[in-house]
């Protein structure tokens, strides 16, 4: 047998450690988008939503970029935190699957695709709705830990559950 390389499985297991505090990263994220709103489908207090959109600007950089079209757009932790405690909506649940991450080789700094599923009710109509897409992140190995340099979220469909999504795509297709 041969003689094991240890410092290719230091920088392995480097590797495997930044890309699962990243996915930590995602899901807490994810957490704090959906904590905003009760059990009852109703927005929170003022005061705990405004908590819990802080805990999801902090996910970024102090100059960390949101951009999801018409979900909004942000810069910054204090633009972020307007942007995420403001979202039209009574509910939501975030799904994020398939991550394809990337870790640089000095482990400061990565990319990642993810895909994306959202449920949610908006706050006016009180109507279910489902969005699906892609989100490309950038991070940054921060003092804090991993953090996002950048969202941006690439929508698929964005549809009422009484809908079909097909239906858009072969109208968006057509013109």
């Amino acid at each position: 047998m041969g003689d094991i390389d240890t410092g290719d499985i230091e920088r392995r297991l480097l590797k495997i450690e930044a890309i699962q505090a990243i996915m930590r990263l995602k899901a807490y994220y994810a957490e704090c988008a959906d904590d905003k709103y009760s059990d009852s489908h109703e927005k929170k207090p003022p005061r705990e939503r405004d908590e819990v959109a802080w805990r999801q600007a902090r996910c970024f950089t102090e100059v960390g970029e949101f951009d999801a079209g018409e979900f909004g757009s942000a810069r910054g932790h204090q633009a972020l935190f307007e942007n995420f405690r403001a979202k039209p909506f009574v509910f939501s649940a975030h799904f994020y699957t398939n991550p394809i991450i990337d870790v640089d080789d000095s482990y400061e700094s990565a990319n990642g695709r993810w895909l994306m599923w959202m449920l949610a009710t908006d706050d006016r109509g009180r109507k279910p709705f489902h969005v699906c897409g892609y989100n490309f992140d950038s991070y940054q190995k921060t003092k804090e830990g991993w953090l996002f340099k950048r969202v941006v979220v690439k929508t698929k469909f964005n549809v009422p559950f009484t809908e079909p999504w097909s239906h858009h795509a072969f109208v968006a297709a057509s013109q």
